[in-house]
């Protein structure tokens, strides 16, 4: 099966997988949010801030390097393999003996017991960390679909139950460790059938991926403190129940983006390492990757900001209307955010992860002060700040992300996402005005404007993107 067939291949089971997974979490976060508290929601966002930040120093870069290294032998394999568990048991560890100072940091005495609970989460991924990366490496999406469409759905079945017998927040807990074990569980069933980790542990052998991981270490840890600075100063400065609507509704507006971007980058990062030689082949499929991203996810946040009180009031419940606002300008924020999303792809593929870490550096001086003058002003003031920001760091992010790394021009770089944006505009405009004259039914006028959106976007893109249109239609053709 040659690279163009295997990417296909990919990207439909990952589509899959990832519309799966997002449709059951949908719904779930649907049904939660009527049942739990906004507190609840904002307890879990700071949980979850810990968790995905003590990540980083689990897997320590090592999966990327893995990745990245086209030649790699079963011994330094085995090697890097026992040093991810090592390495999930001391993040634990040291989660463990600090939460104590996280919940008084926050002023929430619970908070201490529930990060022992959920940071065993930890421990339990390391298990099966080499064997995803393995899976991604020679492009076997089936695997990973499959896998990831079994945990998923066991674990919505887990958060249902405990969400009806009165769980409260355990709720969001239990479910997260469910998800994260059967996944292990299967990732080891099925990778032990191509390799077999030897208890080997040769740590010289092995220095150059831990030389490359270090730079993507570093840059996962400055990116993780400034892309959570909100999360971080608006739990504590503000509370656990303004952080629960703001998390919430941050979620929901960042859904498209995280169905859209995995589909995409977790084939992109394996395919383009593959021709990491060929900068301009890199360049060309990374404009294609901004082209299919920003076609997809720019009409989707056109509609929300139209549509913002029908979906709040459909998805979360009434209670959760005072949001609207600050719900319409995170999907502005959001367009911006959803094409510098695969930029990661592009720094791991061409092998230069401290391009992204330097970048990321800069922004621990200045996110941390526009993010606490901004929270003054509250929740809202925190999401006009980071918009604004996007938007200043629009033309340094192409030239020190973009330009630097692959040769891509402005031009040619604006121009593979203006299509989608000229489109999504001019759709949005007319959707707008059209339901003016529909009856003021929640669910028909949801529908309606649903509907006619995505038959007038099917037609431009035909026209007018015919790049996008094409490469959609052939894979569903394939």
């Amino acid at each position: 099966m040659d690279l163009k067939t295997q990417s296909i291949n990919g990207v439909k089971w990952t589509t899959f997988s990832t519309v799966f997974k997002a449709i059951l979490q949908l719904i779930q976060l649907m049904i939660l949010a009527r049942f739990l508290d906004k507190s609840d929601f904002g307890i879990l966002a700071i949980l979850m801030l810990f968790v995905s930040f003590s990540q980083v120093f689990v897997d320590f870069g090592i999966g990327k390097a893995i990745v990245h290294y086209q030649n790699i032998s079963r011994r330094e394999l085995s090697t890097l393999y026992w040093i991810n568990i090592l390495f999930g048991f001391l993040t634990y560890f040291i989660l463990f003996f600090i939460s104590g100072f996280i919940a008084d940091f926050y002023n929430e005495p619970l908070l201490s017991g529930y990060i022992n609970l959920i940071g065993l989460v930890l421990i339990i991924q390391s298990f099966g960390l080499q064997f995803d990366t393995l899976f991604q490496k020679s492009l076997s999406f089936n695997i990973i679909a499959k896998i990831e469409i079994v945990a998923t759905t066991v674990s919505f079945m887990a958060a249902l139950l405990l969400v009806f017998n009165g769980f409260g927040i355990f709720s969001l807990i239990y479910p997260i460790i469910i998800m994260a074990s059967i996944k292990a569980l299967l990732l080891i069933f099925f990778g032990l059938k191509n390799h077999k980790p030897q208890f080997i542990f040769k740590v010289r052998e092995i220095l150059k991926y831990i030389s490359f991981g270090s730079y993507s270490v570093g840059n996962a840890v400055v990116s993780n403190i400034s892309a959570q600075m909100d999360t971080i100063l608006i739990g504590k400065f503000l509370g656990t129940e303004i952080l629960g609507v703001y998390s919430i509704l941050k979620e929901l507006i960042l859904r498209p983006s995280q169905i859209i971007s995995p589909i995409v980058t977790k084939v992109a990062f394996p395919t383009m390492s593959k021709v990491n030689n060929d900068l301009k082949t890199v360049k060309n499929m990374y404009l294609k990757i901004i082209n299919y991203v920003s076609s997809i996810t720019f009409p989707i946040y056109i509609a929300t900001i139209i549509l913002a009180p029908e979906i709040i009031s459909i998805f979360l419940g009434d209670k959760w209307l005072d949001g609207v606002f600050i719900f319409q300008i995170l999907a502005i924020w959001a367009i911006l955010y959803s094409i510098g999303d695969p930029v990661g792809s592009l720094v791991m593929a061409v092998g230069k992860p401290q391009v992204e870490m330097y970048w990321n550096s800069t922004r621990l001086f200045y996110m941390p002060l526009i993010i606490y003058i901004s929270s003054f002003w509250g929740e809202l003031g925190i999401v006009v700040g980071m918009l604004i920001i996007s938007i200043l760091l629009y033309i340094p992010a192409w030239y020190f992300l973009v330009f630097k790394l692959c040769g891509a021009t402005f031009k040619e770089y604006f121009n593979s996402s203006f299509k989608a944006l000229y489109i999504s505009v001019i759709v949005g405009i007319i959707v707008y005005i059209s339901i003016q004259f529909v009856p003021n039914i929640l669910y028909i006028k949801l529908s309606f404007g649903l509907i006619l959106g995505a038959v007038l976007i099917f037609f431009l893109n035909k026209y007018l993107n015919r790049d996008f249109y094409e490469a959609m239609i052939g894979m569903v053709r394939r």
